[in-house]
């Protein structure tokens, strides 16, 4: 427990006491606007509740016997018809079926009692809608007499191959599975009550076996059919685990059967609903064979259930083999159902079935929905994002972000309409290339979910590349054609394909937690089989099937997983985008009268009620005497993110394993092993978010508006659209806003587009103009640095251009890092040692051990050999370095990101505020031909630096603080009038007085405006400003004349510029940092590639980059060069970049995207909006406090509080030195290990049992694991300042060294085991004894080994040392020995362990040597061979 909770708890009740009442008070309000909210919501849902009833009650009276085939609700009726027997060759002659039909369609639209009647071809029924309910029963009948004197008539038969999307067919078959399910339950449950004799089991292993089999699935279908397939299996399911008397899989299955029977229902009824949407006379649709399907991919959950199949098989096979009892064998069979790995998806697509379809969603194909879980690409044709008008849909950029969140490849069809979007893309198909052809090519990379909205069955090209794909989407809104052969047809639109996009990453995050489920139950079951016996005439137990108890949990557990997640993805709250407004394209009134007509959002009234109940527990949760329950159930979440390891379902296996072979302490210390690591991590989180959080709080904006003469200062965060602010010098602009008004505005959008300068604003619209140059518009989060503007808010929150910037990218974790290579570790690491404790079991049998003996043997050296402590010493080093490096100013949000900060190779920088000032400051002073000028030009550009208000106020321009810095105030200058620069006049100037009495007027500006009024202006003087300003420099043209003596101040200054003197160039730039020059020269000296992402020119920017330490020769990459590229192209042309000019802020995802798919590891450091997609997509982001904006900070992984960059350079020594802790402590933990279940082998071989017990090998564990190796991990192995001189390890550090590591370590452990055991066995003494000598010379070994690798540490000498004090006073303490199976040794035996551990140490020396020796024979021998 963190020290001082209980003073906070007690704090917390007092505290309460005392604001009770006032607690209360602020809590009604919220209260009761969030109840009334939900009163108003139930209100308006009433009505749609009962509409649902009563399509819910006709869809289940279509299912009943008896109710026909054709499709009815209310007075719409469809009718299938088809010629009748002797009628065939009639309607041949007439035209066929359709055009029969067309005539009976006809005949009855003229009834004044029919609404409408038409044929529709895409569905192939008659459609008739009876104008009255009353006369619906006669109409129908009328139509079918009309049918049959043209000689078609109904059928109850299938006219297509798919099936009408109201038909009650499929409610049929998943009701009579769901009965059959229950009857069967019921029978095993009464035969088990009433002590009738179950059938073998062999009969309930065989159904299963096949029930689970994909191949025998498919192979079914393809001879019955789907329906007749599902009640065929569920029928001889619920009988052989009916009569088998295990009632529990069958209710799961029930329970599964419900929900697929409730998603049948809704979609059926959402036919219903939908209908007079789709189904029109003056509708278009197309009919569901147009085009044949791809065959369907095989499911994640196929895959596992082919492999446990067959495992089962061999699992039976090996059972048969030892116990002799085909009883036994089917145990086995049922141990390894895949039933969690296909119950758990299955779940998951039912209850996201049923939420599409309460939306209007309909479901054609329920089996290529479940292709979500294989999606790799989303193909979108032009149709799809087009909007109504000319532009992009509105939910065209919130479908990419929900594509790109969930982790798919993004491929977009050419239009020049979608020139906007085609950036967000990763790949854009040419207009010339046939849709068809392009769904196909990627089809081949994985699974590929199309989208399209086609205009009519006339569109070929599109409805064969839209039913090309995997999961086919038609878009029905608009009048588009109804596609009815596409899996799902969304009559709203994109927002219909946002909701299916975000569940794609849920489905797979219940797919792959469904098989590790489904594994951990398998195991469990397993064990349970194997070390129990059949159950024949003894007492029954209290349930039945016990031994199948962990796969039924781990099937309960999936059911409700896949459920709970299909919940989340239909209570996710949708964005409300609305049409992109092209504010700087509009005046002023017409901007004021768009935002009076902009329609307000209405959400769901669930949603609604839920945002209100939040809204009211955050304001009521919000009060300090609840700070301490607010940290519990922060830290709560951030323990269950930590939870989410490889090693934590294997951990807990192990641990209910050791629980059922009566180890409930050996259980315990692994659970508290695992609890420990999320515990620390959770605190680290929680932490590092805390301190987030005040450097927001610290952020917080205001906002000045207009309220009748004056103005009031309010949050920003509470602006809302068609608000009137004012800006004044160093404002932060609160939100994106339509000048009114403006006088010498200038705005620093650094920030936002990157441009070093200020910008200056105007009025007038700029219709077509990219953002960097809506001179009539301000940006959130951008900086007044002069004059003043009055402005009207058009867009806050998510919709401003600083949030687009942000939700570019969605978050990638980053590849193979410490947890990846863990899991990696794990999963090689986990089969050997399963095959370690096999082999025990397996030799212990041939040595003629019991058989529960020899199994125990074989799960203890399995259990205790997984190494429990690698989560926690893997967090504990993260852990150790983030507070390392948070003493250096270096945030850690969480400690996983170090990995990767220790594997960078490649770091990109925004050069504009991070690797300069983005302080102007004056670079040249020049003549007319360029040459350096003396300092008269410099004197009077300073003194063309008006004040304005007299001698006493500073200027307020940053071309004036520029010049000032660099040459001062002139103390033979006395100003008597000033203008300052404002962008519509072009230039700054003033009148005043030399010390001698002369009087000027001075004057400085744009070279364009200053020039073209000197007269005899020498010929070079314009290209030299051109020459400067193609160099990336801010140019100022500075000149001079004597007014007339009749001219006065003021009106000099109005006068237009004429007869100047020209004096000289003077030339500004943001220059670098003092400090960026030691930064490129420290990461490149580690061997990290920085990369500079600039918006100048690129001999602008390869300059600057040689002026900070790049290569004279380093390579240079335009935005136009990325613009003209595709992803893979992008990726070959920055392998070597090392700049990045004219780069546009929307390129800086491509490039960092661009870069990973090179296969760099890619940093990115940036202090503005602009960047902040970036640094969210790259490998490891970093943001700066000190300067930076909110978005780049919230985005980043690391944060850089102060404003020296260096601290990166040891960031990346300190992440480097992580691995090498990280890799020497996993060789402590791994390699111990294997040489532990080594040894067991060994012992079994030679003894006939493993000669160590489970509860000793965990004590093993505690003393050579647990804390010396966190010793290890929190020290580094070298001081990080040589650390990164080294060059990035990647993952070659926990490849080959680490795995020799490894084996040399379990070599070596065993070695001086065997010894040691040895030494006992062949000296007097018991068994006892010699088990004792070889649990000691495990310990010591790896003791050893640890401190000759760490010798230098203190800490890790202390723990060593302390570890084998502790063991020998446990060894020689008769009752602790003897808890743990051991017995006090004596001299010889302690002489005998010492004797092994240095013979094994020793031995370890040569290792290396004896193997390059063997390799070297190998070779040697091989071309004689």
């Amino acid at each position: 427990m963190t020290p001082g909770l209980p003073r906070e708890a007690s704090a917390a009740v007092s505290g309460l006491a005392l604001v009770g009442p006032r607690l209360v008070v602020r809590g009604v309000a919220p209260a009761v606007g969030a109840v009334a909210g939900l009163v108003a919501g139930t209100a308006r849902a009433g009505v749609r509740g009962a509409d649902t009833v009563i399509r819910v009650g006709r869809v289940a009276r279509s299912a009943l016997p008896g109710a026909g085939g054709d499709w009815r609700a209310g007075r719409r009726a469809h009718l299938a018809l088809q010629p009748q027997e002797r009628e065939q060759e009639r309607v041949r002659r007439e035209g066929g079926t359709e055009s029969v039909a067309r005539r009976v369609a006809a005949t009855l639209d003229r009834r004044p009692d029919v609404a409408y009647a038409y044929w529709d071809g895409g569905l192939r029924r008659l459609v008739v809608s009876a104008a009255d309910d009353e006369v619906t029963d006669r109409i129908l009948d009328r139509a079918a007499e009309l049918a049959r004197r043209h000689g078609l008539g109904s059928t109850d038969e299938t006219v297509e191959e798919f099936a009408h999307p109201g038909d009650a067919a499929g409610v049929r078959t998943a009701a009579l599975a769901l009965l059959a399910d229950v009857l069967g339950a019921a029978t095993a449950l009464s035969a088990y009550g009433l002590r009738i004799p179950a059938s073998p089991r062999l009969v309930t292993a065989v159904v299963t076996l096949l029930r689970e089999n994909p191949r025998f699935r498919s192979w079914l279908r393809s001879r019955v059919g789907p329906s007749r397939r599902d009640l065929l299996l569920a029928a001889a399911n619920a009988a052989a685990h009916g009569a088998g008397q295990a009632p529990t899989a069958l209710l799961l299955d029930a329970v599964l059967r419900a929900l697929q029977l409730a998603e049948t229902v809704a979609r059926a009824a959402a036919f219903d609903a939908d209908h007079d949407l789709l189904c029109a006379p003056d509708r278009e649709d197309v009919a569901a064979d147009v085009r044949p399907r791809p065959p369907l991919r095989t499911s994640p959950a196929q895959e596992y259930a082919a492999h446990a199949g067959t495992g089962s098989l061999l699992g039976a096979a090996a059972t048969l083999l030892v116990k002799h009892d085909t009883e036994e064998a089917a145990e086995a069979v049922l141990a390894g159902s895949p039933r969690a790995a296909r119950y758990g998806p299955a779940s998951f697509n039912a209850v996201l079935g049923c939420a599409l379809a309460g939306t209007g969603v309909l479901v054609r194909d329920t089996d290529r929905l479940r292709q979500l879980e294989t999606a790799e690409t989303l193909v979108l044709h032009p149709s799809a994002l087009s909007g109504p008008g000319t532009g992009p849909d509105p939910w065209a950029e919130a479908v990419l972000d929900a594509a790109r969140r969930a982790g798919l490849r993004v491929v977009v069809g050419e239009h020049p309409a979608l020139e906007d979007l085609t950036g967000l893309a990763d790949h854009v198909v040419g207009a010339g290339r046939p849709f068809e052809e392009a769904v196909t090519a990627l089809r081949g990379r994985g699974g590929v979910v199309t989208v399209a909205r086609p205009g009519s069955a006339g569109d070929t090209g599109v409805l064969a590349g839209l039913l090309a794909g995997d999961l086919a989407v038609d878009l029905a809104d608009r009048h588009a054609a109804v596609v009815w052969g596409a899996d799902v047809v969304a009559p709203h639109g994109l927002v219909d394909v946002w909701r299916l996009l975000t569940a794609v990453p849920a489905a797979r995050e219940v797919g792959r937690r469904s098989k590790t489920l489904a594994r951990s139950g398998a195991a469990l079951s397993g064990l349970l089989v194997a070390v129990g016996t059949a159950r024949r005439g003894r007492r029954r137990g209290p349930l039945p099937a016990p031994r199948q108890a962990p796969v039924d949990a781990s099937v309960a557990v999936a059911l409700v997983s896949g459920a709970r997640a299909a919940l989340g993805v239909a209570l996710a709250r949708p964005p409300q985008p609305q049409p992109r407004v092209a504010w700087h394209a509009l005046d002023t009134d017409a901007v004021r009268d768009r935002i009076d007509q902009r329609p307000e959002a209405h959400p769901a009234p669930l949603l609604e009620a839920v945002g209100r109940m939040r809204h009211a527990a955050g304001t009521a949760g919000g009060l300090p005497p609840l700070a301490p329950a607010r940290w519990t159930v922060r830290l709560a979440r951030a323990v269950r993110q930590e939870l989410d390891d490889p090693l934590t379902p294997v951990l807990a296996v192990g641990s209910a394993a050791s629980a059922m072979l009566g180890s409930a302490v050996d259980a315990l210390l692994v659970l508290g092993a695992l609890d420990l690591n999320a515990l620390v991590g959770g605190v680290q989180r929680v932490r590092a978010e805390r301190a987030l959080a005040g450097l927001r709080a610290e952020q917080k904006r205001k906002a000045r508006i207009a309220a009748g003469r004056g103005t009031r200062t309010v949050d920003a965060a509470g602006l809302a659209p068609g608000a009137v602010i004012e800006l004044k010098v160093d404002d932060v602009v609160p939100a994106d806003a339509r000048l009114l008004w403006a006088d010498g505005l200038e705005v620093d959008e650094s920030a936002l587009t990157g441009e070093s300068l200020p910008v200056g604003k105007h009025v007038d619209p700029a219709p077509r103009a990219p953002v960097a140059e809506r001179h009539c518009m301000v940006f959130e989060g951008t900086t007044v640095v002069a004059g003043q503007a009055r402005a009207v808010v058009v867009e806050t929150g998510e919709r401003t251009e600083a949030a687009r910037a942000v939700s570019l990218a969605a978050r990638t974790p980053p590849a193979a890092g410490v947890q990846a290579r863990l899991r990696e570790l794990t999963s090689a690491a986990v089969p050997l040692t399963l095959a370690g404790g096999a082999a025990v079991t397996g030799l212990a049998l041939l040595r003629g051990t019991p058989i529960r003996r020899a199994v125990s043997g074989g799960v203890a050296v399995a259990v205790a050999a997984v190494p429990e402590g690698l989560p926690l010493v893997a967090t504990v080093a993260q852990l150790a370095a983030a507070r390392r490096l948070s003493s250096r100013g270096v945030l850690v949000r969480a400690p996983r990101t170090l990995e990767a900060l220790g594997r960078m190779d490649t770091v990109c920088f925004d050069k504009t505020g991070t690797l300069t000032e983005n302080r102007l400051r004056l670079v040249r002073a020049t003549d007319a031909y360029g040459a350096e000028a003396d300092g008269t030009v410099l004197r009077t550009a300073a003194r063309a630096c008006p004040r304005l208000n007299g001698d006493t106020a500073g200027t307020t321009h940053a071309t004036d603080e520029a010049i000032l810095d660099a040459a001062g105030r002139d103390p033979q200058w006395r100003q008597s009038e000033g203008r300052p620069f404002e962008a519509g006049r072009g230039y700054a100037a003033a009148v005043g007085r030399t010390r001698d009495g002369e009087r000027l007027l001075v004057v400085k500006g744009a070279p364009e405006t200053v020039l073209p009024a000197c007269p005899g202006l020498p010929e070079h003087a314009g290209r030299t400003a051109r020459d400067l300003a193609r160099d990336g420099l801010r140019v100022l043209a500075v000149a001079q004349r004597r007014p007339g003596a009749a001219e006065d101040d003021p009106d000099t200054l109005e006068r237009p510029l004429h007869d100047l003197e020209f004096t000289g160039l003077v030339a500004l730039a943001d220059v670098p940092r003092e400090t960026s020059k030691a930064l490129v020269r420290g990461l490149r000296e580690a061997g990290v590639r920085p990369v500079m992402l600039t918006g100048d020119h690129p001999q602008t920017g390869r300059a600057i980059a040689v002026q900070l330490g790049w290569p004279g020769d380093t390579g240079v990459v335009t935005g136009d060069d990325l613009a003209a590229a595709d992803r893979a192209a992008r990726s070959d042309m920055l392998r070597d970049a090392g700049v990045v000019a004219r780069v546009a802020p929307e390129q800086k995802l491509q490039v960092v995207e661009a870069l990973r798919d090179a296969g760099r590891v890619v940093g990115m450091v940036g202090d503005g909006a602009n960047d902040a997609a970036a640094i969210r997509a790259a490998d490891i982001g970093v943001g700066i406090n000190a300067r930076g904006s909110a978005a780049a900070r919230n985005a980043a992984d690391l944060v850089l509080t102060d404003e020296d960059l260096g601290a990166l350079v040891e960031a990346v020594g300190e992440g480097r030195a992580l691995w090498h802790s990280v890799a020497d402590a996993i060789a402590i933990l791994i390699g111990g290990n294997a040489g532990e279940v080594a040894f067991g082998v060994l012992g079994t071989l030679l003894g006939g049992a493993a000669p160590l017990s489970t509860r000793q090998m965990l004590l093993v564990n505690l003393f050579t694991d647990l804390f010396p190796a966190m010793a290890v991990a929190v020290t580094p192995r070298q001081d990080p300042v040589a650390a990164r001189s080294e060059a990035p390890p990647g993952t070659s550090l926990l490849g080959t060294p680490l795995m020799a590591q490894i084996r040399h370590r379990a070599l070596t452990t065993c070695l001086g085991a065997v010894a040691a055991w040895l030494f006992g066995r062949l000296t007097p003494g018991s068994r006892r004894r010699s088990t004792t000598m070889a649990l000691c010379a495990v310990v010591g070994t790896q003791l050893a080994q640890t401190l000759a690798d760490r010798r230098g540490s203190r800490l890790v000498r202390g723990t060593v040392l302390g570890s084998a004090a502790a063991l020998v006073l446990l060894v020689q303490t008769p009752g602790a020995s003897r808890f743990f199976g051991c017995t006090p040794l004596g001299p010889l035996a302690w002489a005998g362990v010492a004797v092994a551990i240095g013979l094994a140490v020793t031995g370890q020396r040569a290792l290396p040597q004896l193997e390059r020796t063997v390799l070297r024979l190998g070779r040697a021998a091989a071309p004689a061979r």
